[in-house]
């Protein structure tokens, strides 16, 4: 027995597991105007920021010493996933660098310029992650819902641009603004239709083998991919005002409904599937459990601007608890605990 050995990437699953944790501290503030909570979300900003920073200088020195390991990297369908964390992190920083900091002309225009670079290395992961799936190189027992991540991340960045397009720092019909918008939009299409894709062969795995080891650690993937998808549906009208496509505020509202509907079974499924499995050993996929419920807490609280309705409040208290003990127990199971070390 020994501890879990982590290399640089797969640091990145702890990172936003963090900033997940910030992002309900900011919720709760939000919701019933507690100030305390608001600053410990902004310490764990500027934590998270510092950290992120190193750990991309790390893992590029990691990364490029060894030809050997480079290749492993980008043949392995769950390194180029947990990879991809890279850039739905760098959206969440962008978002709180927005609120806790704030924008000028110059940041923003880093800033955007910095989304087009994560946004292309994003998509270059989707593609490699799709040429394996459809050349064979992957089989179907070794699929997990680990494999949706890097959709969910090119559905991510509507919490970046979410932030920047409606700022009033891009005079009207910015070329940048234009590219920023269609860049939001297609990667929503990307990760719309590769949810329903990869979530059935995810399925479909678990059935043919459900007890290979490191896959009840992904059951709450999806609840982190349908919360992605009401961010899109309750956000991307608020982009009408470019005048390229009009989307329906009412009917997405509707939809961003149908999704958090998925949203709270998977939820509940997931909470039970962890305690379940609390005595068994866990590798780094137990950080799985952790971020997709912050995505979660958020999508609950653009719903509740949405309607002001108690129902999500509630939720938001319960899943920020359920956030806080999964957490710990990430924590715990990751750096703490003797553990066996997988793959």
């Amino acid at each position: 027995m020994k501890h879990i050995q982590l290399t640089p990437i797969q640091i990145f699953p702890a990172i936003i597991g963090t900033l997940s944790l910030g992002l309900s501290f900011f919720v709760i503030s939000q919701v019933f105007n507690i100030n305390i909570f608001y600053r410990l979300g902004e310490i764990i900003f500027f934590l998270v920021l510092i950290i992120y920073l190193f750990n991309i200088i790390l893992s590029l020195l990691f990364y490029s010493k060894k030809r050997n390991r480079n290749l492993r990297l980008f043949s392995n369908p769950g390194s180029l996933s947990l990879m991809s964390f890279a850039g739905v992190i760098y959206y969440a920083l962008v978002f709180f660098y927005y609120t806790y900091i704030g924008l000028n002309q110059f940041s923003i225009n880093i800033i955007s310029w910095l989304f087009f670079a994560v946004w292309t290395f994003v998509f270059i992961i989707n593609v490699r992650l799709n040429y394996l799936i459809y050349n064979g190189k992957i089989k179907i027992d070794d699929v997990t819902y680990l494999l949706n991540i890097p959709s969910i991340v090119m559905g991510g960045g509507i919490i970046m641009t979410s932030v920047l397009i409606p700022s009033g720092l891009f005079p009207d019909g910015s070329q940048i603004l234009f590219y920023l918008y269609f860049a939001t939009v297609v990667g929503f299409g990307i990760s719309l239709i590769q949810f329903f894709l990869v979530s059935s062969a995810s399925l479909t795995s678990h059935f043919i083998n459900n007890q290979k080891e490191g896959k009840k650690g992904t059951t709450m993937i999806p609840l982190g991919a349908a919360s992605i998808i009401v961010f899109n549906l309750l956000l991307l009208p608020s982009f009408n005002k470019l005048g390229i496509f009009i989307f329906p505020n009412r009917i997405f509202f509707d939809l961003a409904m149908l999704f958090w509907s998925f949203e709270v079974l998977i939820l509940i499924t997931g909470a039970f599937t962890v305690i379940n499995s609390r005595y068994e050993e866990h590798d780094i996929t137990v950080w799985a459990y952790v971020f997709p419920v912050g995505i979660s807490i958020f999508s609950d609280f653009l719903l509740y601007l949405e309607t002001n309705d108690i129902i999500f409040k509630i939720d938001i208290v319960l899943s920020s608890i359920l956030l806080f003990f999964l957490y710990c127990f990430s924590l715990y199971q990751s750096f703490l605990k003797n553990n066996s070390v997988r793959g």
